[in-house]
């Protein structure tokens, strides 16, 4: 009966510390009601210690990959090219790629429109806009598959072209304008400056296509330009179009841009 009692005594001790406690945490004076259980629930209830919880913060979307981003910046152009311009080109997949950081590119596999992030990330929405403009203009030309046949046609071109100068060297004894170049290129070199060429005309078909869609947006009241293409091209090559004019490729691409 002894032990019953001290048992009791002791719960009671704990639970009289308990309540000072939760009372001083309160800023509340200790009274008599809160040195019992009941009072100490009472005390714990009404100074609001358990039921404190934090309040609901309002909901903040989670940010959005990077991937994402850039994919949305480039299909809002898609969308605004389709809904402005005539094209025949429909919805095409978007492949965003990492890249290199000093690579920054875009390119179309015909079915297909590749973005690297370096690029979309140097380019303000109007210079990705024509971007964008431009590899559409690839596909809408057919230059992917074009391209296929680049190398076969270059070396059956070059062939040829060494039939002719053969031919030329054993009827008048002397060899051609064609063949003093391979003397000094090499075989491979002029294949090459074949490839190059042919590259070329096709980035000058493209330019000319998304130029004039470009010149359609500024028409219809759109910040966009063909001049977007030419800062675009600043911007990745890191350098200033008086710069890109002394270059015989760009100063063809500037030259046809800014005849739109």
């Amino acid at each position: 009966m002894e032990k019953i009692r001290n048992r009791a005594l002791l719960f009671a001790m704990v639970v009289s510390v308990a309540g000072t406690s939760v009372s001083h945490v309160a800023n509340a004076e200790p009274s008599l009601g809160t040195l019992t259980l009941g009072g100490w629930v009472d005390s714990l209830i009404q100074s609001g210690i358990a039921l404190q919880i934090p309040a609901a913060q309002p909901f903040a979307p989670a940010p959005q990959p990077q991937k994402q981003v850039t994919e949305n910046r480039i299909q809002r152009g898609i969308s605004k090219l389709r809904s402005h311009v005539s094209t025949s080109i429909g919805a095409q997949p978007i492949a965003v790629i990492r890249g290199k950081a000093d690579e920054p590119n875009a390119f179309s596999s015909g079915r297909t429109l590749y973005f690297s992030q370096p690029l979309a990330k140097a380019l303000t929405d109007a210079e990705l806009l024509a971007v964008v403009a431009h590899e559409i203009a690839h596909a809408e030309l057919g230059h992917p598959s074009e391209r296929i046949l680049f190398p076969f046609s270059a070396a059956l071109l070059h062939f040829g072209n060494l039939v002719v100068s053969d031919w030329n060297a054993l009827s008048s004894g002397e060899i051609d304008a064609y063949l003093e170049q391979v003397l000094k290129q090499g075989q491979v070199s002029m294949i090459q400056t074949s490839l190059d060429e042919a590259t070329l005309g096709q980035e000058m078909e493209a330019d000319a296509l998304a130029s004039k869609w470009l010149r359609t947006l500024q028409r219809k009241g759109f910040g966009n330009a063909p001049k977007d293409l030419i800062t675009a091209f600043e911007k990745l090559t890191g350098t200033s179009a008086n710069y890109l004019i002394n270059d015989p490729f760009f100063r063809a691409r500037v030259a046809e841009i800014n005849s739109h």
